[in-house]
């Protein structure tokens, strides 16, 4: 479809002298061949408030305004504690910065196991922005309850 090779020529494509590292997820213009974002964050919640028209029926309104300040607050911890603090432990330089990282990290899953004691989702009774967050880091998860780090 995009008749590239790398995502990188995509980058190029719109900045010739890219100087940053490529990333993904990234969203590319079809038409020009040149990367649109590559801010994930934003991403998900424009796929859920800019983009309903193109939902199935029936589709889980990940994103609902009634919810949002409080996915929002779930949403940041998720962010900050757990999808980074699997990287602040992978990353970690000293045996000292690993265990910091290891604690803030299990104390953050800990307040997650903690919410989902009497409650299937995160926020509300259907899956949101939040679940989506915390899912794409806990499916990366080393079972044997090791942080990883990326590779």
């Amino acid at each position: 479809m995009l008749k590239i090779p790398r995502l990188q020529d995509a980058y190029l494509k719109r900045f010739p002298d890219y100087p940053k590292g490529i990333t993904v997820p990234a969203i590319v213009d079809v038409p020009s061949g040149a990367v649109v974002t590559n801010d994930f964050a934003q991403m998900t919640l424009d796929f859920s408030i800019e983009w309903t028209a193109y939902h199935r029926d029936g589709a889980p309104r990940l994103y609902p305004e009634e919810l949002r300040a409080e996915i929002d607050e779930v949403s940041a911890r998720i962010y900050t504690e757990i999808n980074s603090g699997v990287y602040r432990c992978g990353f970690a330089g000293t045996q000292e910065a690993y265990d910091a990282a290891y604690d803030r990290l299990f104390t953050a899953l800990d307040w997650v196991r903690d919410r989902l004691t009497d409650q299937r989702y995160l926020v509300g009774d259907t899956i949101t922005e939040a679940d989506v967050r915390l899912f794409t880091t806990l499916v990366r998860f080393d079972p044997s309850g090791k942080c990883w780090e990326a590779s």
